[in-house]
C-alpha cells in the first residue's frame, strides 16, 4: 500500500511540474495555410510549429493536441469574448490595436486583391466598386476593404474558404480579397497558381498571437517569454523553411 500510495505522490508531482499558467489558455486557429492548417486531422503550419516549440519550452502541460481549429468568424468572436483565448496567426492592425494583447510577429504578411492573370487591373480600391470581391467574413483584408470605402454591395463575404476558388473559376466574383501567400498555397493545391495574380496590394503587416486583454497575466508574460526564446533560436528559421522555401 505504501508503494501505491508513493506512486499516485510521484505522479501529482509530475503533473504539478509540468503545470503554469499557461495551462488556462485556450488556443483557436483557423485554416489560414501555410500559416495554420490541418494535415491528417491534425493541427500544423508555420504558426501551428512555432506554438508547439514554445508550449515544449514553456512551464505547462498545454500541447498542440489543446488547439482548437474553427471557422475565422467563430474563433475571432470567442477571442473578443472570453478571458484567457489566443487566437492566431491574426494580423495586428490599428482597428483590432486595444482589442487583444499581442504576442508576436510570428510572420510578416501581406493582405492583397488577388485575380485571374487576365481580369483587368486593380489601381485601388475604387476599381473594385463594379466588381464582386470575395471575402472570409470579419477577416483583416474584409475590414480593410471597407475602411477603404468599398461598398458592402460590391463584397461577397463567406464564411471560410471552401468555396472561394469556386467562386472565382465560376465567375461569382471577380476578385479575391486575402492574405497572398494564404491565397497562392490555396490555389496551388487546386493546381491554379499559375492562372492567378496578385492585381493589388491592400496592406503588409505581422501576423501574431492575439490574447483576449483581461487573459492572466501571468500566462501572457509566460508565453511571451518562451515565444522570445524560441523566436531568437534556429528553430525559427527552420520551421519558416519547412513551409516557405
Amino acid at each position: 500500500m505504501r508503494s501505491v500510495f508513493m506512486a499516485f505522490g510521484l505522479l501529482f508531482c509530475a503533473q504539478t511540474a509540468l503545470a503554469g499558467p499557461i495551462d488556462n489558455l485556450n488556443f483557436y486557429t483557423e485554416n489560414y495555410p501555410p500559416y495554420n492548417m490541418t494535415r491528417n486531422g491534425e493541427p500544423t503550419g508555420i504558426a501551428v510549429d512555432l506554438l508547439a516549440a514554445i508550449l515544449e519550452r514553456a512551464d505547462t502541460a498545454t500541447t498542440i493536441a489543446d488547439v482548437r481549429v474553427a471557422p475565422w468568424a467563430r474563433g475571432y468572436a470567442t477571442a473578443k469574448r472570453e478571458p484567457n483565448t489566443v487566437l492566431f496567426a491574426t494580423t495586428r492592425t490599428e482597428k483590432r490595436e486595444d482589442m487583444f494583447t499581442w504576442v508576436g510577429p510570428i510572420a510578416s504578411t501581406k493582405l492583397g486583391v488577388i485575380g485571374h492573370k487576365d481580369a483587368p487591373a486593380v489601381n485601388g480600391v475604387g476599381d473594385l466598386a463594379d466588381a464582386k470581391t470575395v471575402t472570409i467574413r470579419d477577416d483583416v483584408a474584409e475590414q480593410l476593404l471597407v475602411k477603404k470605402g468599398l461598398s458592402t454591395d460590391a463584397i461577397h463575404s463567406v464564411a471560410s474558404k471552401d468555396s472561394i476558388v469556386n467562386l472565382l473559376e465560376r465567375g461569382r466574383v471577380a476578385y479575391w480579397a486575402y492574405e497572398t501567400n494564404v491565397a497562392r498555397y490555396v490555389l496551388k493545391q487546386r493546381g491554379l497558381a499559375a492562372d492567378y495574380e496578385v492585381k493589388h496590394v491592400l496592406q503588409e503587416g505581422e501576423l501574431y498571437y492575439a490574447f483576449h486583454p483581461d487573459s492572466d497575466p501571468d500566462a501572457i508574460a509566460a508565453f511571451r517569454e518562451a515565444f522570445r526564446a524560441v523566436k531568437d533560436s534556429p528553430a525559427y528559421q527552420t520551421i519558416r523553411a519547412r513551409y516557405l522555401e
